[in-house]
């Protein structure tokens, strides 16, 4: 017998809570990837991770115990939430409301995006955000707190946080590239 307990601290569960559907999760046939638990272990010491994110990877642990989560990968509706979210990147929409759009449980969804797409849901909006910050930051002189709200971040601290995990640089690092390369 293989088991996982999750436990979340309480500040990161409150009533109205999209991770109210934890209290009923009961694992007991195989046991999940460590990939996924560390996802989720991540998720929780990260203060800025969106209770979404943390839902994805809860609902991605779900799917390793149904035999049938190839298939969904396959669906037309994946593809209508990836064009879905290159069109609204910066909005943050529940994994009820995607798995709606794709006509799948919110579970399979999450397995197929990653499948089909190579990340997750999450993972693939940040990266947009990230995309779309990196131009405007390449060809505008906006603020650069004015660009992080724009393209969906929490703040200018969030959106500096995020270019220095993909690419190693600032903000204010690639716009001294951009000046220096004219």
């Amino acid at each position: 017998m293989a088991a996982i307990v999750i436990e979340i601290p309480a500040a990161r569960l409150r009533v109205d809570s999209a991770l109210h559907f934890l209290s009923e999760l009961r694992f007991e046939p195989a046991a999940p990837s460590l990939g996924d638990c560390a996802q989720i272990i991540r998720c929780l010491r990260d203060p800025v991770t969106a209770e979404v994110e943390l839902e994805e990877h809860c609902l991605s642990l779900l799917t390793v115990f149904n035999q049938d989560r190839g298939q969904a990968a396959t669906s037309n509706g994946v593809e209508r939430v990836r064009i879905f979210l290159d069109e609204c990147f910066t909005e943050n929409h529940s994994l009820e409301m995607l798995g709606r759009m794709a006509e799948l449980h919110p579970a399979y969804l999450v397995n197929a995006f990653r499948k089909r797409f190579g990340c997750s849901i999450g993972r693939y909006r940040r990266r947009r955000r990230i995309t779309s910050a990196i131009k405007q930051i390449w060809n505008t002189q906006a603020a650069l707190s004015e660009i992080a709200l724009e393209t969906g971040f929490y703040d200018q601290s969030h959106c500096t946080n995020e270019l220095r995990k993909e690419l190693r640089l600032t903000p204010n690092r690639i716009r001294k590239m951009m000046s220096t390369d004219l």
